[in-house]
């Protein structure tokens, strides 16, 4: 189940979208690939099991969508295995990062609690974000 955000600076009208967390599985390569939502959306995807969850989160130093793996399981599990819940199977730890350039704070979702994110375009705007869909 994913959320999807849109983001806008409120200066400039710079903006980007963002979403997750999205089921992934690791394809017979061990690149990730997109598992599927609610169901599997291959064969292949099927017979894999869910690897675990990424963001198509936005790497503010290259200005682009990077798929970041959010977290993984030691080993792939079925879709119906309580996979949402926390501490229900074994997990590899993760760094959240871009894959690119290895910046720590790619955005994905709003940051109620967190700093604000000073627009990379203008450099004077704040980013402000909504959700925009659940699925």
């Amino acid at each position: 189940m994913a959320t999807f955000w849109h983001h806008r600076c409120d200066t400039c009208g710079y903006q980007f979208d963002t979403s997750g967390p999205h089921e992934f599985y690791r394809d017979k390569s061990g690149r990730l690939a997109d598992f599927g939502h609610p169901l599997p959306s291959s064969r292949e995807a099927a017979e894999a099991g869910v690897a675990g969850f990424y963001g198509r989160m936005w790497c503010l130093q290259h200005n682009v969508n990077v798929e970041v793996v959010m977290r993984e399981f030691c080993e792939p599990v079925d879709r119906f295995a309580g996979i949402w819940m926390p501490d229900t199977h074994p997990e590899k730890q993760v760094i959240i990062a871009c894959p690119s350039c290895g910046d720590d704070e790619p955005v994905m979702g709003d940051r109620p609690l967190g700093p604000e994110i000073r627009c990379p375009n203008c450099v004077g705007g704040t980013i402000e974000s909504e959700v925009s869909m659940m699925s």
